[in-house]
């Protein structure tokens, strides 16, 4: 929709996943109360036609990127025992799927050795929070 907005154009988007049993799966009859009708063309057909909207298989078909709470999920939902259904889709785009712990990279964000904050601390050492 916004592909012809030359300050959009380059945007990418990042679907993150916190946990995958909450899909926002709905009858299409409740199409209406999202007022994307306009939109239908671009929902899952095969969903659609068997009855249901599933705005996170939206947001996997859709996203440039996929993350989750960390690595260790990041497989596990792969994996048809834990991917909710979904385990397809994230296996065939696994590439772009990454796990960031805690969502934080604990290297670059630690008040230990971060220049920017005024006093550093650790979990050994309280003094400086």
């Amino acid at each position: 929709h916004f592909a012809a907005d030359p300050r959009l154009a380059r945007a990418r988007t990042l679907l993150t996943i916190h946990n995958l049993m909450y899909q926002g799966s709905f009858p299409t009859d409740a199409g209406p109360d999202t007022n994307l009708g306009a939109y239908a063309h671009l929902f899952h057909q095969d969903l659609m036609n068997a009855g249901r909207i599933n705005f996170l298989v939206q947001g996997v078909l859709y996203a440039d990127g996929v993350s989750t709470v960390s690595p260790t999920y990041a497989r596990e939902i792969q994996t048809q025992a834990l991917g909710g259904g979904l385990d397809g889709m994230l296996r065939a785009r696994s590439s772009t799927v990454v796990g960031i712990l805690n969502g934080v990279d604990y290297e670059e964000w630690s008040p230990e050795t971060d220049r920017f904050i005024p006093h550093r601390y650790s979990a050994s050492d309280l003094a400086g929070k």
